[in-house]
């Protein structure tokens, strides 16, 4: 009877260990894997950042733009260098679908 109660005793601190041993090694993959969502978490706020940042400087390129293409801004630029203000029977409109524009790079060829 005292060598099973032994027997016994053996298999239940092996289990005991074993348990301990799966323990911890369940807690340090806890951590790591706390340590690495951590982790892409900072990356996707960095991310936003520079999202928020790059629309920042796409809209204010946009109103740089659109002040650039204000007639009064051409013809101050073209004075500015030396030309000829534009006038308007030297003027030719190209009317061009919205749709085209977006889907299309234009370029002007001289015939």
């Amino acid at each position: 009877m005292i060598r099973l109660s032994a027997i016994a005793d053996r298999i239940l601190g092996m289990t005991a260990f074993l348990a301990t041993v799966l323990l911890v090694l369940g807690a340090a993959r806890l951590i790591t894997t706390q340590y690495q969502i951590r982790q892409v978490f900072i990356e996707i706020e960095a991310e936003k950042r520079i999202d928020r940042e790059l629309q920042d400087d796409a809209s204010q390129l946009s109103i740089e733009l659109a002040r650039a293409a204000l007639p009064a801004s051409v013809n101050a630029k073209a004075l500015k260098k030396g030309f000829s203000t534009a006038e308007l029977e030297r003027t030719v409109m190209i009317e061009v679908p919205k749709e085209r524009l977006e889907h299309e790079q234009m370029e002007v060829f001289r015939k």
